[in-house]
């Protein structure tokens, strides 16, 4: 049986990445993003036991997305996998127009994910075990100083993989949700702030493969001791909370 991964956001970064990784163990990886150069470069990556298929994709687009899932689910089959991994983010916030940040933040983020979703669900539900994947992050977690547009959006989506789950699971279309702690990536080299317990894109991918392919959690977070700091941060009373990222996360 073929096996084919359906990602977007892959022209850099965990993407990138995670489309080399799958293709690298013999999946059929239809990978999308705005930059199709750089698409193209990666199908054309040596010693593949698998294919990467390049197709451009602005997933803010509606009728771009409504088209391009119609014909490449036609073209290759429905996927497997549908990793919805694309995002972004700005550094520096708070020092940018916030409702521009915002807009272009959700729109991105939340909005351009949600389209994929309900253009893409109709035909995973009838893939028996295919996968609906939504890439967050452990910002999404609570709210963090500075980063109200990016952990908002980030806390929108690990929602909606929750209020999913059910409704998907019923269906057939197992729902997963990827939040992951810093990794190195383009997006965080802009930080200009310490990025606690950074891990590099490969050991990323690597971990998202290897539990994607191989477990059954609804969850897949890493690093493991960040994410559990992250995850005792979540139940903090707010006094406590407020206290810590006042003085210990607006510091680092």
């Amino acid at each position: 049986m073929n096996k084919i991964l359906w990602i977007t956001g892959a022209s850099s970064g965990i993407g990138k990445a995670s489309a080399l990784k799958f293709a690298e163990n013999g999946w059929t990886v239809i990978a999308l993003a705005r930059r199709i150069s750089l698409l193209k470069n990666l199908s054309n990556t040596k010693n593949l036991k698998g294919k990467i298929i390049p197709i451009k994709l602005d997933i803010c687009n509606s009728l771009e997305v409504k088209k391009t899932i119609e014909s490449s689910f036609k073209k290759y089959g429905t996927p497997t996998i549908c990793f919805l991994n694309a995002g972004t983010h700005l550094a520096d916030e708070d020092n940018i127009n916030a409702l521009t940040a915002f807009k272009k933040l959700i729109d991105v983020n939340l909005l351009g994910t949600v389209s994929c979703i309900y253009k893409c669900l109709p035909y995973l539900k009838l893939n028996p075990n295919s996968q609906l994947v939504i890439m967050a992050s452990l910002a999404g977690y609570r709210g963090l100083p500075d980063s109200s547009a990016y952990c908002s959006s980030k806390a929108a989506l690990i929602s909606l993989a929750e209020s999913l789950y059910h409704e998907c699971k019923d269906n057939g279309v197992k729902v997963r949700l990827i939040n992951p702690g810093f990794v190195d990536t383009p997006l965080t080299r802009k930080n200009k702030f310490a990025m606690p317990s950074i891990i590099n894109v490969k050991l990323a991918s690597d971990k998202i493969f290897e539990r994607l392919t191989k477990g059954k959690e609804f969850e897949i977070r890493f690093p493991k001791y960040f994410s559990l700091l992250m995850k005792f941060l979540s139940i903090l009373p707010y006094p406590i909370y407020f206290y810590f990222t006042k003085y210990v996360v607006k510091k680092s």
